[in-house]
């Protein structure tokens, strides 16, 4: 009878799973305990592995209290910044202040000096006694001096002025440095705790899980020790060699 037959083949081959992840430790340490059964099946976030936390937790105890004193420092340059400023203000009021006295100070001696011009002419004629004279016109010598005095002080308070400002610049650019300094803190702190993280190794995906691949106590190293592997099942390939 003539028809169509399958034709059947037979080969050794070996399970292979769709995805199998090779477990490795994301940083160096003492492997310390393994929280899964060999062959069981498990789930992705897992527990697999725990590698010996303590220098990493010292590594982040460190950096917070880094990052808590770049805040402190963060903190004293804004209330330095806020001091600079009321104290340009101040300044600012005193040159007001100061100008006010010499509009002040240059009233007076025109006054004066208006009495010493007329006193001149009358102490001649004896209108004006010779004592009065006088003292319109140590009046007037002392009314300039006023204003030499105050127009010193407006000087003065201009120089304090420049001064409070140039301290408000430095309070600014420390307070620039400081925020830098946290910023770099804080980086600093979240690479620690991501170390920290990663000594708790996890399954990446679900499946099956496989032999350990290293004894417990010893060194692993960083993104090189295998620690053991994970596959898939669902689907599940089958490897095998074909014949000539």
């Amino acid at each position: 009878v003539q028809q169509d037959v399958p034709i059947y083949s037979e080969w050794v081959g070996t399970t292979v799973g769709y995805v199998t992840a090779q477990i490795r430790a994301r940083i160096s340490g003492y492997l310390m305990s393994q929280h899964y059964t060999e062959g069981a099946f498990v789930k992705a976030g897992d527990l697999l592995f725990r590698i010996d936390p303590r220098p990493y937790q010292a590594a982040v105890d460190q950096n917070e209290a880094n990052l808590a004193l770049a805040q402190a420092q963060l903190d004293q340059s804004r209330a330095q910044l806020a001091q600079a400023q009321a104290q340009v203000e101040q300044a600012k009021a005193q040159i007001a202040q100061a100008v006010a006295a010499v509009t002040q100070a240059e009233a007076n001696q025109r006054r004066t000096e208006l009495d010493v011009n007329k006193y001149a002419p009358l102490v001649k004629d004896g209108s004006v006694s010779q004592q009065e004279y006088d003292t319109a016109v140590q009046n007037n010598f002392a009314n300039k001096a006023a204003v030499v005095s105050a127009r010193a002080n407006v000087e003065a308070a201009r120089a304090n002025l420049l001064r409070m400002q140039a301290n408000a610049k430095q309070a600014q650019a420390d307070i620039t440095r400081a925020q830098a300094n946290v910023a770099a803190a804080k980086a600093t702190l979240d690479n620690a705790q991501l170390n920290l993280g990663w000594t708790q190794v996890t399954a990446p995906i679900a499946g099956l899980a496989g032999l350990r691949a290293i004894d417990l106590g010893e060194v692993v190293t960083q993104d090189q020790t295998v620690l053991t592997t994970v596959s898939t099942l669902d689907p599940i390939y089958v490897a095998f060699q074909l014949s000539e």
